[in-house]
């Protein structure tokens, strides 16, 4: 299994399936309903407004670690030396798991402000790496891209910097 590991990393890749061949109708499948799922919080939570980023936690930097160096894998298994799709795939699978993860450590503490600012991070994460993925499909998958930048076209991004650039 490739893991888009960096030497001397822990693997990156924490539940990706393992694919026998290129597979895009699962990525899309992956890709839509989680984004889909995001956009939802934030039009129920934020009124429609991606939130910026609130308290940091070390939590939120090791998965950041852990998606930058997905991000490459992906954008590596594209460059004209590798071209592999298998490799392309697993990895972007990887990072929608990998903020599904994140999504499961929110905290739902009423009228506690520490733990709301926690959770804006983590949604701010999870807005970058859907933005992320919407670039990382486009070469190889431009329609599954453009279906990903409509759904997030329901709500107001107002991110356009911090943890994006991050990524």
């Amino acid at each position: 299994q490739k893991s888009g590991v960096l030497p001397g990393r822990r693997p990156a890749v924490l539940h990706a399936p393992q694919y026998k061949a290129f597979d895009i109708a699962m990525l899309r499948r992956a890709a839509l309903s989680w984004v889909g799922e995001l956009t939802e919080r934030i039009r129920g939570r934020y009124a429609g407004t991606v939130p910026s980023a609130g308290r940091w936690t070390s939590a939120h930097l090791a998965i950041l670690d852990d998606l930058r160096i997905l991000s490459l894998s992906a954008a590596r298994a594209l460059s004209p030396q590798v071209l592999d799709l298998l490799e392309w795939a697993s990895a972007l699978n990887a990072m929608i798991e990998r903020v599904r993860r994140l999504r499961s450590w929110e905290l739902r503490v009423p009228g506690c402000e520490s733990f709301d600012a926690e959770n804006r991070t983590g949604l701010a994460i999870e807005w970058a790496v859907a933005r992320q993925l919407s670039e990382l499909t486009y070469p190889v998958a431009p329609t599954l891209s453009s279906e990903l930048s409509l759904v997030m076209s329901r709500v107001n991004d107002a991110t356009r910097m911090g943890v994006l650039e991050i990524l």
